[in-house]
């Protein structure tokens, strides 16, 4: 396991996805199923900046470790299993008129307790974390240049 990634950057990377797939929602028919793609794929996609995180956790210099692969990388399988809890209130909401009542509740209990697990686990890992054996970490880039600033001067 690696230390437990910030909260605040981890919150911050969730609102930036759901206010994504918020405004995409808008959109009559299409928008929820677009959402929902979006929330269980959006650790797979493998291009641009977004190279296996979503667009918050790239913008916020997360990623996800996937343990059991070689590479450590998400895919979109890993992404599925991660994601599939948080996808579930914008795919019940694609049901017309009561699913969108549905969904919003729904939503409010999987955000809580998604958000409650992350807060008290030693290592911030959610249920969907346990589901793909998952962890959000800091990327290893920022964590390195964050330890070269705060290392003590080294003793000769």
């Amino acid at each position: 396991m690696y230390p437990k990634a910030d909260l605040i950057r981890r919150f911050v990377a969730y609102l930036i996805d759901c206010v994504l797939v918020g405004i995409v929602g808008l959109i009559p028919i299409l928008g929820p199923i677009v959402g929902a793609t979006y929330f269980l794929l959006r650790d797979g996609f493998d291009f641009g900046f977004m190279r296996y995180k979503s667009l918050g956790k790239s913008l916020m210099n997360l990623e996800v470790v996937a343990f059991n692969k070689e590479n450590k990388q998400s895919d979109f399988n890993v992404s599925l299993n991660r994601n599939w809890i948080l996808a579930l209130p914008s795919i019940i909401a694609i049901v017309p008129i009561i699913g969108t009542v549905i969904g919003m509740v729904v939503g409010v209990i999987v955000v809580f307790t998604e958000g409650i697990k992350t807060i008290v686990n030693v290592n911030g890992r959610r249920f969907g974390d346990g589901f793909a054996n998952t962890q959000v970490i800091l990327s290893p880039a920022l964590a390195e240049a964050q330890n070269t600033k705060t290392a003590p001067p080294s003793v000769q």
